[in-house]
């Protein structure tokens, strides 16, 4: 079964006994459920204390920033078939080398929905003693930070944008505060050389000079300000959607126009 937990209060899903099941699941882009050769019978959050550790620490300004988030294990039970034990231990080959891949996506799918989740593979176990001609059982763990993101991406357009002082609201979805890109492209710009950008009072400054078809991306998940692609410095910490309803703001001198888009997972605990 996959546990509440995972599906943030969705009832408790079994995968169905008959072929094909409902369900697919893939890490890295790779299938490790597809219910006919690859099953898995158990996901869940294993039970204990979720331990918090310093995910990295980033230099930007002259000031060294760390980010601390809360890890949380998840354990996958299965076992995987193939039509000869020679196909069986190729395949096993290829298995581990892929759940071997550091921070993937850990990716559940059913026809209506799609949930996901960065993490990577510490702890396999393949039961040698209980090899059977064709099949072999597997447990799987993995650690990640402790929130689940739906698959699609929800945005929020805004055009032509010339006020020195822009404030707006953007909607949360989900039950836990979302990590966002934004992108604000300027279509004009004179005299442009400083944005200040604000979420629910939290900000950063960027100071770097802006012509017209340049392009500033401000990236949460790698803690980065891009122009046109480069990293540029900024001052601050790059803030989150914090709220149901989140206060945006964005300052910019000189004379101006642009366009601001916001893209964010909808995200869950």
């Amino acid at each position: 079964m996959f546990n509440d937990q995972v599906f943030n209060g969705l009832s408790t899903i079994t995968v169905p006994a008959v072929i094909p099941g409902a369900y697919s699941v893939s890490f890295g882009g790779f299938s490790i459920h597809d219910g006919v050769d690859i099953r898995i019978t158990n996901l869940e959050y294993l039970k204990g204390k979720a331990t918090e550790v310093q995910k990295e620490s980033f230099w930007n300004d002259g000031e060294i920033y760390n980010r601390r988030e809360t890890l949380q294990t998840i354990k996958v039970v299965g076992s995987i078939r193939k039509n000869t034990r020679g196909d069986l231990l190729a395949y096993l080959d290829t298995f581990k080398d892929k759940i071997s891949q550091a921070n993937q996506y850990l990716i559940v799918t059913e026809d209506t929905w799609s949930r996901r989740v960065k993490c990577t593979c510490i702890d396999h176990n393949f039961n040698e003693k209980r090899y059977n001609i064709d099949w072999i059982p597997f447990e799987l763990t993995f650690q990640t930070f402790k929130y689940w993101e739906e698959s699609a991406v929800q945005e929020t357009t805004i055009n032509g944008i010339t006020q020195a002082v822009k404030t707006f609201a953007i909607a949360r979805w989900g039950t836990a505060e979302a990590r966002m890109t934004s992108i604000i492209s300027f279509t004009s710009a004179t005299s442009v050389t400083s944005i200040a950008y604000e979420i629910n009072g939290q900000s950063i400054t960027i100071s770097t000079s802006i012509s017209a078809g340049d392009s500033i991306t401000v990236d949460w998940d790698n803690q980065r300000v891009l122009k046109n692609g480069s990293q540029v410095g900024f001052i601050g910490e790059i803030p989150k959607l914090t709220l149901a309803s989140n206060s945006i703001k964005i300052t910019t001198n000189g004379t101006f126009s642009y366009n601001y888009v916001a893209q964010y997972h909808v995200t869950y605990k």
